[in-house]
């Protein structure tokens, strides 16, 4: 098990002094966060639901099985403004189809599971 300290030391060095890191760690509890946490780029599927301005799902088929066996959609948290958009204007503007990769702080065992710093729309 990382120790919340090291993972912290990573994030940091990851986001390099983002303001970003803030918002999202005023979201979680200590204890959430120090369980099991990985910042990574992943690609899927948006899925079915309708999305926001600041959530849309990822079809859970089109996950790597790394990130758990999700039975349904994986709601997808973003922060408006703090998270950019590439080759799309906005986040809800995503249809369902789209292939979309996203930079995640992945949180094992919370809802929703990623708290998203970009999305690209492929």
């Amino acid at each position: 098990m990382k120790s919340f300290a090291a993972t912290l030391r990573r994030l940091r060095e990851h986001l390099r002094g983002s303001l970003f890191v803030v918002a999202m760690l005023s979201a979680l509890t200590v204890g959430a966060f120090a369980q099991d946490a990985g910042f990574g780029t992943i690609s899927g599927t948006v899925g079915v639901n309708t999305p926001t301005s600041t959530a849309f799902t990822l079809d859970n088929a089109s996950l790597n099985p790394f990130y758990g066996n999700f039975l349904t959609q994986v709601q997808v948290q973003a922060y408006s403004p703090q998270t950019i958009v590439d080759n799309v204007s906005g986040i809800s503007n995503l249809t369902a189809g789209n292939s979309v990769s996203i930079s995640t702080l992945f949180l094992n065992n919370v809802t929703p599971p990623f708290q998203i710093t970009k999305v690209r729309k492929h």
